[in-house]
């Protein structure tokens, strides 16, 4: 474990300050992602108008801002993924407070124009979107409607479907989504609620079965390691898929990084739980604060530590 880039510790407040990896300053590193040449997106949290939250770039040793906050569309992002061919990304608009001033719920940039051209690609009105899943075969995009508690489906030209919701009379769930390496599954992780449901999904007749809870008990906040809904967690957020399948999740209250196997197993994969902090080191050395996103580049974990105000890396050996 170590810290990649950002200074630990120190946050950009008003301005951030782009430039080499060491003397970067980022505000609250939120989502995160990587193309196949280890270029590293993500989004500096912010909601407003005035260059609050941002999405940056991270490659060969410098950190640079494309796009602030601003009065246009994008204006309270909430994630960034790609699209299959990396050609786009895919950004939730994530409405929130009073400076919020558009009902865009998805926004989308290009490659072609280093993805600086934030546009609008759905408008729902105050969906509280958090998170855009793209199933890894077909390409669809799909994206959580948070006053809902649902599950959408784009289906071109702005247009959309709701596909499922996951649990009924309940919402505020602050849903991240994750299709496995196959497409068949997606997980649904209710930060808020402190579990991670899965439900199946066939692409051939784009219909979804019904969601069932897979890890963490509905509601129930805390920490322990085991199968299935015998595991607790504290706010897990953002994760993504090891090269073996299994799940990794940022425990953010809980300052770790977790293990889910297809199977449902529970472990520690990284972190000392529910002790904060900013330590590098082995695996079980390491102290976070409140990570909150993961993502693998190469052979390394990426994660944005959200309260050290940095971007660190795992290295798998």
């Amino acid at each position: 474990m170590s810290t990649l880039f950002g200074v630990p510790g120190k946050a950009a407040e008003d301005n951030r300050l782009d430039g080499p990896y060491a003397e970067a300053l980022l505000r609250r590193p939120w989502q995160i992602v990587t193309d196949n040449d280890g270029t590293i997106y993500f989004v500096d949290e912010g909601r407003g108008q005035s260059k609050n939250g941002a999405l940056r770039k991270a490659s060969n040793g410098n950190v640079e801002t494309l796009v602030y906050d601003n009065n246009g569309v994008f204006q309270s992002p909430n994630g960034v993924v790609f699209s299959l061919n990396e050609d786009t990304l895919f950004i939730p608009n994530r409405w929130t407070g009073s400076d919020v001033k558009t009902d865009v719920n998805i926004v989308f940039s290009t490659r072609d124009a280093n993805f600086v051209n934030t546009k609008a690609l759905v408008t729902i009105p105050k969906a509280g979107t958090n998170s855009v899943a793209v199933h890894p075969k077909t390409g669809e995009v799909f994206f959580d409607h948070n006053s809902e508690g649902a599950v959408y489906r784009h289906t071109g030209n702005g247009n959309y479907e709701k596909m499922l919701v996951v649990r009924e009379g309940y919402n505020d769930m602050e849903m991240r989504l994750l299709f496995n390496k196959t497409g068949d599954i997606l997980y649904i992780i209710a930060r808020k609620k402190h579990c991670i449901y899965k439900v199946a999904y066939n692409a051939a007749t784009h219909t979804f079965g019904i969601p069932e809870l897979f890890a963490g008990d509905y509601g129930e906040s805390g920490y322990a390691s085991g199968k299935g809904t015998g595991a607790r967690f504290n706010q897990p957020s953002t994760p993504c898929l090891d090269p073996e399948g299994n799940l990794l999740i940022p425990d953010k209250m809980n300052h770790c990084i977790r293990k889910i196997t297809p199977e449902g197993e529970v472990t520690l994969y990284a972190g000392q739980p529910q002790t904060s902090g900013h330590t590098d080191g082995l695996p079980d050395k390491a102290k976070f604060y409140e990570p909150e996103a993961v993502t693998f580049s190469g052979n390394a974990l990426i994660v944005a530590d959200r309260g050290n105000h940095c971007v660190r890396n795992v290295v798998i050996e």
